[in-house]
């Protein structure tokens, strides 16, 4: 090695584009995967993220570089370029709940279905584009401090390009294989963040300039570490990620081949009993049948053989409505996410002090059958004066809604449904807060699951609410959650005893958008009796472990 590739300045000049070229892949493939969360043609989100990213390197390189030729420092312009990034990346990148609510806006805006996606299109292009841009331009401005007067440009623009491209590898590398899967979306756009910033403080010329960058770390150090040490919230793991909002409902999920929209497993055909209704919706095959899991005069309500609701088994529907009801006052407004049966919402309408109820069903065949054949179980309560049926994928109504509640009740399919997965995280659960009046409460029907699964719905709610309370009827669970305290105790020893049992148990996750924690302890095919081969379009298959 010649003492002139030795020299210590040129050797900072290496590390610094090695950690440009670091954090700017960390954003690349952060990016990516947050457009997978928004985009069903993965294709789309990839086209999207590589060609602004692209665009981002060419021009900045192109641009700042001829700015550099009459600034004449180009360390305070490298500078100001990682300072840039680093806020758009703390300030826009990590807050990628900008997305869907740009999303909802444009769509409200404009209603032209190519002209809407066009301009979706354009939104995210210039999202991703605007960081590339301020970290682009920094190989020409690097690679000429590296040069300086040396001669041997080839070789050294060579050295130059080595370091920037290593640092881009290593980068998606981290960002792809340890940082998301570790960290989480926030943090690791904020670890990306912390890159440019130290970069900045590299580079920073004198007290000032260095003081500055210093507090600029503190300060956001500081406001992170109180996000992750707030009560209810778990530093150090993946389910850490700051409470945003996204919509995935089935983003990336829908692979080719699909699978089955209405599998056909004729051996499990008698769960129906007799069949006195049946119909394809958009969501599955849509059954109501009577002797239901040959139990005589049991009606039962399938979307393909998953068991929905049945007439002789609905107390836990029941008492999750009337726990919700109990602490209304006159004039309350609430909304029953999932219709089902209708048997919550039949127990909400009947209190007095509820005046509308909005109930909101994805499937608008299964509204139907609830109206048509659960009329008399559920107190016709479709036709109630105060009841308004809304047709709409739950996730998107509490997003989009300007609605606001005294209560919220989530009565859906399991976890693993892709559709109700989202309702299920902390992401939508903070949306689901936001539309709360004050003193407003959630309910969670949880269904049957093991104390891991329970633990996780628990911890789930309780970062985001300052109090939650499990109800358990017998093996049935619900949980019901505030930021006030909600007059709800346990009505027997043996409850108290299970509530106990479940606070115990030593699992910390949360559940959110980039981390299925409940999906771990979930498995639909062992909880519907289910072939272990069984497949249809809306079930996550890697939900399924145990």
């Amino acid at each position: 090695m010649s003492n002139r590739d030795s020299n210590p300045r040129r050797a900072f000049y290496l590390g610094l584009i090695f950690w440009v070229g670091f954090s700017a892949l960390v954003y690349e493939i952060y990016s990516v995967k947050v457009l997978f969360l928004f985009f069903t043609e993965t294709t789309h989100a990839v086209t999207l993220a590589i060609s602004a990213f692209l665009a981002g390197l060419a021009g900045s390189s192109l641009i700042f570089s001829r700015i550099a030729r009459g600034y004449g420092n180009n360390p305070r312009l490298v500078m100001w370029m990682q300072l840039a990034a680093a806020a758009y990346g703390y300030l826009i990148l990590a807050n990628y709940d900008l997305i869907p609510h740009l999303m909802d806006a444009l769509s409200r805006v404009v209603q032209h279905e190519v002209l809407n996606n066009l301009l979706r299109g354009a939104m995210i292009w210039i999202y991703l584009f605007i960081p590339a841009f301020f970290i682009g331009g920094a190989f020409p401005l690097v690679n000429g401090l590296y040069l300086g007067s040396h001669e041997s440009g080839t070789h050294d623009t060579g050295t130059v390009y080595f370091w920037d491209t290593l640092g881009s590898i290593i980068g998606t590398f981290c960002a792809g294989f340890w940082l998301l899967p570790t960290l989480g979306f926030r943090l690791t756009a904020i670890s990306a963040v912390a890159i440019n910033l130290l970069v900045v403080l590299m580079l920073a010329q004198g007290r000032v300039w260095r003081g500055a960058v210093i507090v600029i770390i503190a300060a956001i150090g500081m406001a992170e570490w109180q996000t992750y040490r707030a009560p209810g919230q778990h530093a150090g793991t993946a389910s850490t990620t700051k409470t945003v909002a996204g919509l995935a409902p089935i983003a990336g999920a829908l692979e080719t081949p699909l699978p089955p929209l209405a599998p056909q497993y004729p051996d499990l055909d008698d769960r129906f009993g007799h069949v006195i209704f049946q119909e394809m919706s958009p969501f599955g095959r849509v059954t109501v049948g009577m002797h239901a899991r040959q139990i005589p005069g049991n009606k039962g309500l399938f979307i393909n053989y998953r068991e929905m609701c049945h007439s002789i088994e609905h107390e836990s529907e029941m008492q999750l409505g009337w726990q919700t009801v109990k602490h209304l006052t006159a004039g309350a407004r609430v909304l029953n996410i999932g219709l089902g049966c209708g048997y919550t919402a039949s127990r909400i309408a009947q209190s007095p002090h509820v005046a509308r109820l909005d109930i909101v069903e994805i499937n608008p065949v299964v509204a139907r059958a609830a109206g048509e054949y659960f009329a008399q179980e559920n107190q016709g309560v479709l036709t109630l004066p105060k009841t308004n049926l809304i047709i709409q994928d739950g996730a998107e109504y509490v997003r989009t809604t300007s609605e606001r509640y005294h209560a919220v009740v989530i009565d859906i399919e399991e976890v693993s449904i892709i559709y109700s997965s989202p309702l299920y995280s902390r992401e939508y659960l903070e949306i689901i807060r936001q539309k709360l009046l004050p003193g407003g409460a959630v309910a969670v029907w949880a269904q049957t699951g093991s104390l891991e699964f329970e633990k996780t719905v628990y911890n789930t709610l309780k970062s985001v609410f300052r109090h939650v309370y499990p109800k358990i009827d017998d093996t049935l669970y619900s949980f019901h959650a505030s930021d006030i305290e909600l007059d709800i105790t346990p009505s027997s020893a043996r409850e108290q005893w299970q509530i106990e049992q479940l606070l115990k148990t030593p699992v910390d996750e949360i559940n959110t958008l980039d981390n299925h924690a409940l999906e771990k302890y979930f498995n639909i095919r062992e909880f519907f009796n289910l072939p272990y081969d069984y497949r249809e379009r809306f079930l996550r298959g890697e939900g399924d472990r145990k």
